[in-house]
């Protein structure tokens, strides 16, 4: 009975593994062939490569990176656990290897693995671990409405009695948000899904944890914004730069919740190439060809990062 138990599970990882790269493949083919396809036509466009921007890109990601480990250390706070920054740096650093592993466990486990080297439980560093990510998403999922919906009230003709019920919305979903009780609820389903044992935490009230994640993806976005504008001509205004951050952080949700490809490789491209040509008016081939770079822009920040925190003693 065991043998065919193991036997299931061996076969299950097997098909999860050749599913995942299928996806991607399939994805990048696509990808490719419009760019393929289109080939001819690239040169007529109008590129620009702006290296002060470029380098300017590279840097507020890199802020961004640095920025993180202290969102990150707010959770550990709220969970009564006062860590140094270095500490926190090198927990959260550390831990992000893991995404590039096909399965979104492995940077679960290395969180609880480095809390432990500083002696804290595995349940708090679990709990860590779940919120960190409860965190990113409701972050992200509230900041692309808000800006999506800003973008329709200015740009789209929205009648005048339709705006107080959108921003009676826009504020029942932040009251809903960080309730305590629904970050308990959520971190002990999420804790049951990954057959954990469940946790009763008093979590505060985390406005200011949620506000600094928020703030932590404008930043990421913007490095993308500059990044855009550094190889493509866009005119610099304050509705590009929303819709352009609206674009990243949408991306990567779609990216994130894809289960089956590591790091949301393939997805959250796709969804790059998509958004530019719906919102931005981005040619597809042109797009495709932004959303791969931008994936090795900021597979080298976060490499660089990684590699900076495991030179801190």
């Amino acid at each position: 009975m065991l043998l065919k138990d193991f036997k299931k599970k061996k076969s299950y990882k097997i098909a999860k593994k050749i599913i995942s790269i299928a996806i991607i493949l399939i994805i990048f083919y696509f990808l490719g062939k419009e760019i393929y396809d289109s080939w001819s036509l690239l040169p007529t466009f109008k590129w620009r490569f702006n290296f002060p921007f470029l380098f300017a890109s590279i840097l507020v990601l890199l802020i961004s990176y640095f920025f993180s480990p202290y969102c990150w250390n707010l959770i550990m706070r709220n969970l009564k656990e006062k860590l140094s920054y270095k500490k926190s740096m090198k927990i959260w650093g550390l831990s992000q290897l893991g995404k590039y592993i096909p399965g979104k466990v492995w940077t679960f486990l290395g969180m609880i693995y480095l809390c432990k080297t500083e002696k804290i439980s595995a349940k708090k560093g679990a709990a860590a671990a779940v919120l960190m990510t409860l965190f990113d998403i409701v972050s992200a999922v509230l900041l692309s409405i808000y800006i999506l919906c800003y973008i329709a009230i200015l740009y789209v003709k929205i009648p005048l009695v339709l705006i107080p019920l959108l921003m009676a919305f826009l504020l029942f979903l932040v009251f809903i948000s960080i309730h305590p009780k629904v970050w308990n609820f959520f971190l002990n389903l999420v804790l049951k899904i990954l057959k954990r044992k469940t946790i009763k935490f008093k979590i505060a009230y985390p406005i200011k944890i949620l506000f600094v994640y928020i703030i932590k993806w404008v930043i990421i976005g913007s490095s993308f914004y500059l990044f855009l504008i550094s190889v493509y001509t866009l005119p610099l205004n304050f509705k590009n730069w929303l819709t352009v951050l609206s674009i990243w952080v949408i991306s990567w949700e779609i990216g994130f919740l894809s289960l089956l490809t590591p790091i949301g490789l393939g997805v959250r491209e796709g969804m790059i190439t998509l958004l530019l040509q719906i919102l931005v008016n981005v040619p597809p081939p042109v797009g495709a060809i932004i959303a791969i770079s931008s994936r090795l822009w900021s597979l080298f920040v976060e490499l660089f990062f990684i590699g900076v925190v495991a030179l801190v003693k």
